[in-house]
This record gives C-alpha cells, sequence and structure tokens, in this order.
C-alpha cells in the first residue's frame, strides 16, 4: 500500500508543474519578463532546485538556483510537502538517467575502476541541464555536446556568466532546432567524433516531436558499438491524464504511439540498438546514492481539477514516464 501510495502522489507533481507553467504564462502580475520564459523547463530546474537547496537530502544539484522560479518555487512551498530523502519523480528521472550516465562510465559490480566506456555526451534538447559544468571533473568524458534552441541557450549562457560559471574546456553547444538541420554536420563541425563511442541523452524532450521526427533523430544516431540512447518516454496513460487535468494537449507522442509506429523494434532490427534498461519513474526507483526515490505530493490543487472516477481510474491504470537505455551491439 505504501508503494502505491506514493506512486499516485507522483502522479500529481507533473500536474502541478505543468499548471504552474500555464499560470505563469497567463498571469499578469509578472515582475520580470524572464519569470515568463521557459516556463516550464523553468519550472521543472525549480522542482529540481527544491530538492537540493535542502543540504541533507542526497540529491544535489549545484548551478539549479541559477534557473529556479521563485513564482514557481512559491507555489511549490505552499503546496508541497517533502521529507529527507525523498525526491519528486522528475528529479528521479534525473537521477535515474545520472546512475545510467555513471555506470557507462563505472562498472558498478567491481569496486573501481573504469570500463571501455564511450568517450563523449551529447544532450539534446538540454535546457537547464548543468550535467556538464557539474560531471566535468567526476566523469571520464573526452567531450560534452549540449544542443538547444538559439534563444534558450543564450539566456543558460548569459545566467552562467552573471554568477562567474566557467564552463568546462571540453564542452561545445550547438544552437540549432533540431526540427530544421543536419545535427550531425554541425556537431562535427563543433569537434564531435562521430565514429567514437557516444552517449545520447534525450530526456523530457521526444515526446513534443511528430512521430516522424522521432524516428528521424533516433535512426540518425550512428550506431557505433558501446555508444548508447538514454531517452525518456510518457506512457499513453500519462498523456491522457495530462490532457484531462490541463485541458490541452502539450504532447505528441507517447510510448503506445511509438511502439505503434515501430520505432524502438526498428531501433533493435536496423541499428542494433538493444534495450537494457526499462525504469518506470511513477514508483519508488532504487537510485545511486538513495535507498528509496519516495515521492510524496500534496493533494491540495488537482483534486478539484480531476473527478473521484478518473482519479480510481487513473490509479489502476498506472500513469508513468519511463526512462530507457539502448546499446549499440
Amino acid at each position: 500500500m505504501m508503494i502505491r501510495f506514493h506512486y499516485w502522489k507522483s502522479i500529481l507533481l507533473n500536474l502541478i508543474l505543468l499548471l504552474l507553467s500555464i499560470l505563469l504564462i497567463s498571469s499578469p502580475s509578472l515582475a520580470k519578463q524572464e519569470e515568463s520564459e521557459f516556463t516550464y523547463a523553468r519550472a521543472v530546474v525549480s522542482a529540481r532546485y527544491f530538492i537540493a537547496k535542502n543540504e541533507n537530502n542526497v540529491y544535489q544539484e549545484p548551478l539549479a538556483h541559477l534557473f529556479k522560479s521563485d513564482k514557481v518555487l512559491d507555489k511549490l512551498k505552499a503546496n508541497i510537502s517533502l521529507s529527507r530523502n525523498e525526491v519528486y519523480d522528475l528529479v528521479g528521472r534525473h537521477m535515474i538517467i545520472n546512475q545510467m550516465i555513471h555506470n557507462s562510465f563505472y562498472d558498478p559490480s567491481r569496486n573501481s575502476g573504469t570500463v571501455n566506456h564511450p568517450k563523449q555526451v551529447i544532450i539534446f534538447g538540454a535546457g537547464f541541464d548543468t550535467r556538464s559544468n557539474t560531471y566535468a571533473d567526476i566523469w571520464p568524458v573526452q567531450k560534452w555536446f549540449e544542443i538547444d534552441l538559439p534563444h534558450p541557450q543564450q539566456f543558460k549562457v548569459e545566467k552562467l556568466k552573471e554568477h562567474d560559471v566557467i564552463d568546462p574546456p571540453n564542452l561545445s553547444r550547438l544552437a540549432m532546432d533540431l526540427m530544421d538541420g543536419d545535427w550531425k554536420v554541425a556537431l562535427e563541425a563543433k569537434g564531435w567524433d562521430s565514429a567514437a563511442p557516444t552517449i545520447y541523452v534525450l530526456e523530457g524532450l521526444l515526446y513534443y516531436l511528430p512521430i516522424e521526427k522521432v524516428e528521424e533523430l533516433l535512426y540518425s544516431i550512428p550506431s557505433v558499438p558501446q555508444s548508447k540512447i538514454i531517452l525518456t518516454m510518457i506512457d499513453e496513460p500519462l498523456h491522457q491524464l495530462f490532457k484531462l487535468a490541463i485541458g490541452h494537449d502539450s504532447f505528441v507522442v507517447n510510448l503506445k504511439t511509438m511502439k505503434q509506429a515501430g520505432v524502438l523494434e526498428r531501433l533493435r532490427q536496423e541499428k542494433y540498438f538493444k534495450m537494457t534498461q526499462n525504469v518506470s519513474t511513477g514508483r519508488p526507483t532504487k537510485c545511486r546514492g538513495l535507498n528509496k526515490t519516495k515521492i510524496w505530493v500534496s493533494k491540495s490543487i488537482f483534486l478539484k481539477m480531476i473527478s473521484k472516477w478518473n482519479r480510481i481510474k487513473f490509479f489502476f491504470l498506472r500513469p508513468t514516464e519511463r526512462v530507457m537505455e539502448f546499446i549499440a551491439m
């Protein structure tokens, strides 16, 4: 029963963050224009900051405070209660990906020592991801690459400079729209070695793209042995829940539509990427440095938005977002 309790609580945070992004966009009382920019991305990083600012919590993200939204934080403080070592599912998603990347460099079955690992990390739709700054001296990555739209990337760079954060010398940023342009040609001009094992991170990105673009992007990734694709994808019940609670559809693709289109199967058959992990963020999940990723979310906002019948229905449908890892064979 405790696992089910935490599972249901995890659904509410995603809905809260989506509602907050809508409120921030429509609110006329915003004091600063930047509070309304990249609102969902800032809501997500604010959730991570809300956890990381508690020094007793094992999840830490030193640079999250640079991109947080005070408006979002005020609403989180008023409506969310957490105990020590509890994290939101969005933070759990981030931790799971961190663990997957870490395990790509260090064999978890051994006490120490690196294994034959990828040399490069590419983060698609990087947003306010600061892994390259945070882990530059921890993970043996030779080259980091971040791809994002020009406007949010410029905002991020300016914020980092404003707070005297120096990028690692092996980090390159590429400002481009993945819907228009050849990312491989552009990255090679930045020093990416397409023949070297690489980790490709697509966190919180693919469900905003048309299925044709999802296929094009995934199939464009070189099948170099030991390369990894780490992606996140919402399932159909979570997609339905968002539409019901928010009143509009922000997403284009879900796990069901990907399976129906045969995207993951062709990724295995034609690109030789084998799925090695498929982790749900909607349930307590073991993460590196944390016994359990537990979810504790206040009921106060969304119970009025969803009928009792729908709450029961979605409880049994188990809506969730998944983190999937694929390795090139």
